[in-house]
């Protein structure tokens, strides 16, 4: 039976797109239900499988184990469980003996896993100026809080010190290849992938950078195939005997069913290829299988004679195929992408409901929809713009402000603060979100799902982008080759995160479009 998933974790490429999960040692009874592809990483098991798949410069066993304290917070970390007592071993450890890095660096990722990011880093620091392995590890776990932070020049600097020790790490590769990226050498950034993908082989995530890559240097049919390689290691087709995979032989009237996955934007923007499946195979009877927030945006879509948000009997289909894997099957290119064109919509009737949830509004005045901020994370800080930092817009004459923020808190207190219309209570899917989206002139969103459904309806966008911009949203200038009625607004090439950069560049383009003075 597939299930409906849980939302992806993004990938270090600008945002974590998906760990996959892998094969589960226990085989399934030949005509199962089929299940969802969880896409999360999967549980370490035991001190020695730590080991075995860190990608990060790892620990000698015999290290760990030479001190009993020692052994049982390895045990305790690589477990994510009893960290307060690992803590209080490590404690006793670093007394004994302050010059003993090892216990040192365990200390520290016991404070990052705790949330104790400001003490964990700060003894990361003190790990990081050793020489060897150890030393390396605290400084690539260094590079990638900096990048986190938009802080793209420590680092960097962190990073060159890792690689000096612990370049065959694949950790070490995969910031050594997003540093490169963000300073413009594409091309050496896809090397630094495919060296993480040769570090651990079987760790399927790397793929996903090596795919990402390819795709944004326009090399789509390439990057699908890693990327397929990737789900199809990671045991997204689990049931291949009771639901085979669709190879592209032709369908007739044949069920297909639409296995989705990771974040709700990617499920959005990717949905885009079953309109091209439709139009190649229109006899088809095509079903997704989705999570329950984009169901009713799916039906809406008529695309498919069946959406679903729970489970379907591997019976209910004659084939199955992923988001990822559909639009290499049909043959696409990035061309294929042109002629931009809404693909997906709102109901009628909810569409015309949606303009009773906003008030009247005076002639001339520009309806605004504005998303500031993403689903919390360790990458929120160089997503999320800070709501005050957008003061200024919110004088502009002749705008009318509407919150495209679904959680109530948040939603609340840019009403209260700012006088942003909250509408939050209307926001239950993204159906009525997308009913919302075309009752106004503009909608202005950081990098998230809401980018996504604004570009899927051919709406006027701007996009708030991060100072590495994701894959998708290309790497220069003001346009993405996924969504045509989306302008990209970027940090200056290299830069650190700053956003009032890019706010007063937004600022500058409200203002020209309203023929306001600059």
């Amino acid at each position: 039976m597939v299930r409906a998933g849980p939302p992806g974790h993004r990938l270090m490429v600008g945002r974590l797109l998906a760990y996959w999960a892998r094969h589960r040692a226990a085989r399934l009874r030949a005509s199962p239900p089929l299940a969802t592809p969880e896409v999360k990483a999967a549980p370490l098991t035991g001190l020695q499988g730590w080991i075995a798949t860190d990608p990060y410069p790892a620990y000698e066993s015999a290290l760990l184990c030479a001190d009993s304290l020692r052994q049982q917070a390895a045990t305790a970390l690589a477990a994510g469980i009893d960290l307060a007592f690992a803590q209080q071993n490590l404690q006793q450890l670093i007394e004994r003996a302050p010059s003993a890095v090892i216990d040192r660096m365990l200390f520290a990722e016991v404070l990052l896993v705790q949330g104790q990011s400001e003490r964990g880093c700060a003894a990361l620091r003190e790990v990081a100026d050793n020489p060897g392995r150890i030393g390396a590890r605290a400084a690539v776990v260094l590079a990638e809080q900096a990048y986190c932070a938009g802080h793209f020049v420590q680092a960097a600097q962190y990073i060159g010190r890792a690689a000096r020790d612990a370049s065959d790490s694949m950790a070490c590769q995969i910031m050594l290849g997003r540093i490169c990226d963000i300073q413009g050498l594409h091309a050496k950034a896809l090397e630094h992938f495919r060296l993480a993908v040769a570090a651990q082989p079987t760790v399927v995530v790397t793929r996903v950078y090596v795919a990402t890559a390819l795709i944004c240097m326009g090399e789509l049919a390439a990057g699908l195939t890693e990327w397929v390689e990737a789900e199809t290691r990671g045991g997204l087709y689990r049931f291949e005997a009771a639901c085979p995979v669709w190879d592209g032989q032709p369908l007739e009237d044949a069920r297909l069913l639409i296995l989705t996955h990771s974040g709700f934007g990617d499920v959005i923007q990717f949905i885009r290829f079953a309109r091209h499946l439709r139009a190649r195979a229109p006899r088809a009877r095509l079903s997704v299988l989705v999570r329950p927030a984009l169901a009713s945006l799916m039906r809406a879509s008529g695309l498919f004679e069946a959406v679903h948000s729970g489970q379907v009997d591997s019976q209910d289909a004659d084939w199955q195929i992923t988001q990822t894997h559909l639009p290499l099957v049909l043959g696409l290119q990035m061309r294929d992408l042109q002629g931009f064109s809404s693909y997906l919509q709102a109901p009628a009737p909810l569409a015309q409901a949606a303009a009773s949830w906003l008030p009247s509004r005076e002639p001339g005045c520009l309806r605004v929809g504005l998303r500031w901020a993403g689903a919390p994370g360790p990458f929120d800080a160089k997503r999320s713009v800070p709501l005050a930092l957008l003061k200024s817009w919110f004088d502009i004459p002749g705008v009318q402000w509407v919150g495209l923020a679904e959680d109530r808190a948040s939603a609340g207190a840019a009403a209260h603060e700012f006088g942003v219309l909250d509408v939050s209570a209307h926001l239950g899917d993204f159906c009525a979100t997308a009913a919302l989206m075309g009752q106004l002139d503009l909608i202005i969103s950081v990098d998230t799902s809401c980018a996504h459904l604004a570009g899927a309806l051919n709406l006027p966008t701007w996009l708030i982008a991060p100072p590495d911009a994701d894959w998708r949203w290309g790497r220069t200038g003001p346009a993405t080759p996924w969504y045509g009625s989306v302008r990209v607004f970027r940090h200056p090439p290299g830069a650190d995160l700053d956003w009032p950069v890019v706010v007063r560049e937004i600022e500058a383009a409200l203002r020209s479009r309203l023929a306001l003075p600059g």
